[in-house]
């Protein structure tokens, strides 16, 4: 990566940043699933192919939030679109980490995937309006690297921490990650984004 690059890269607002960090949680909310299917179908008392049920679930939720849900909130503000779909995964996470039951989990799984394809949808709007034309492409791109680096760097470290603990503790992890996006959004907006 060149001067140029780096200093074109930090030029961008901290909002797009938080909005990668963002977009980090609600992948490894989506991704790390997979990774820890053994332990809680173990835990939930399920066969490994049914507690599979919890990532087709947050697929389906995902795939029906973007355009439906987005479509209903789009007269909403933007700043409180996303800090809302913030707080929907830290509730969802927590309750992901003391389901009880198998179909507990896949109903939380569903409601979170949801609030994904909505964050992303509203997410990519909001990267590139908040910088000039010229920048909209980088500023989309650093969004959704957040997606990239879940996959390539949490679902791995994810998988091993929910191997030497609990997969439980994942999700509240996931959590904790989630407020904090969520915070940092709620500041970091633009008043004119709210």
């Amino acid at each position: 990566m060149s001067l140029v690059s780096v200093r074109a890269a930090a030029s961008l607002p901290p909002a797009i940043y938080l909005l990668s960090l963002c977009s980090f949680a609600f992948g490894l909310s989506e991704f790390i699933a997979a990774g820890l299917l053994s332990p809680m179908a173990r835990d939930l008392h399920a066969s490994v192919a049914a507690a599979g049920g919890a990532i087709a679930a947050y697929a389906l939720g995902a795939a029906i939030g973007a355009p439906i849900l987005t479509a209903m909130l789009a007269r909403r503000p933007t700043r409180q679109v996303l800090v809302a779909t913030m707080l929907v995964l830290a509730a969802g996470s927590v309750a992901m980490a003391a389901a009880p039951a198998l179909g507990a989990l896949l109903g939380v799984r569903f409601a979170v995937g949801l609030a994904h394809g909505v964050f992303m949808a509203v997410a990519s709007h909001a990267a590139t309006s908040l910088v000039d034309p010229s920048r909209a492409g980088r500023a989309l791109s650093i969004v959704w690297l957040g997606l990239t680096l879940a996959l390539a760097g949490g679902v791995p470290l994810g998988t091993w921490l929910g191997a030497v603990s609990s997969w439980r503790w994942v999700f509240a992890a996931i959590s904790v990650l989630a407020l904090c996006g969520g915070a940092g959004l709620r500041y970091a907006m633009p008043a004119a984004r709210q």
